[in-house]
């Protein structure tokens, strides 16, 4: 290849099957490409590749997709203020009591 000239690693694979159709000729299915020759022009792993091809050089969604973020810092942290600022309104006297009833088990059974 005379350098990559897409930033998309279909594009890669697309621009070496076409090199390699121009010097080896006509490709009539997938399965007669070379997967190590593809692997040498474009640098992606066989692995990678033979994943490629049992999908035919497809776009797919990877596997994340539908599942939640997990809560961050800062969500955690919102969280916990707001529980400690109801059961001072309700109960407690101080955010510290809140945190000990919270979070420090022995403070609880007191």
């Amino acid at each position: 290849m005379k350098g990559i000239q897409s930033n998309g690693f279909l594009p890669i694979i697309a621009q070496a099957i076409a090199e390699m159709e121009a010097q080896h000729g006509e490709f009539s299915s997938i399965d007669e490409i070379n997967l190590a020759e593809l692997g040498r022009r474009t640098g992606l792993s066989r692995a990678k590749l033979r994943r490629l091809k049992a999908n035919g050089f497809c776009k797919t969604v990877h596997g994340l997709v539908g599942k939640r973020k997990r809560s961050t810092f800062w969500t955690v942290t919102v969280l916990f203020w707001i529980a400690c600022s109801e059961m001072v309104s309700a109960t407690l006297r101080s955010a510290w009591n809140g945190y000990r009833r919270l979070v420090l088990p022995e403070a609880a059974a007191q």
